[in-house]
């Protein structure tokens, strides 16, 4: 009787375990993992990173500061993997309390700039596949 218990116990314990190692397989079946989101700061005169690396359907948000005393925006320019739209990549115009968020989709590199600065403040995000 006693050995009967032990192995209906060892039983329930590697169906436990089973199960527990089946639970992250389950949640990543459907091909939609969670990408990550990269913050950049929009201070005045700087994107910080100036240059960034992701992958492709990572997000980058834009994150304006509150102590900024000018204007700023995020404009992609011309420097951008062919199919994507230069209009899908360009932000409102702030000086703060302001977010902007895009997601990436193609590999390749993306170049931004922030027209009222742009001079100084520039930004390369490199997408890997």
């Amino acid at each position: 009787m006693l050995a009967r218990r032990a192995v209906l116990l060892v039983l329930a314990l590697a169906a436990l375990a089973a199960a527990t190692i089946a639970l992250p397989a389950v949640g990543g079946a459907t091909g939609d993992a969670k990408r990550a989101t990269k913050t950049t700061k929009v201070e005045d005169d700087f994107f910080s990173p100036d240059e960034l690396k992701i992958r492709k359907g990572d997000r980058v948000k834009w994150v304006w500061s509150n102590s900024n005393t000018q204007t700023h925006n995020v404009v992609l320019t011309a420097r951008h993997p062919k199919g994507v739209k230069a209009s899908d990549f360009r932000s409102g115009s702030a000086s703060s309390a302001y977010t902007f968020k895009r997601k990436f989709k193609a590999a390749g590199k993306y170049g931004f700039i922030c027209t009222y600065h742009r001079k100084v403040m520039k930004q390369t995000v490199t997408v890997k596949r």
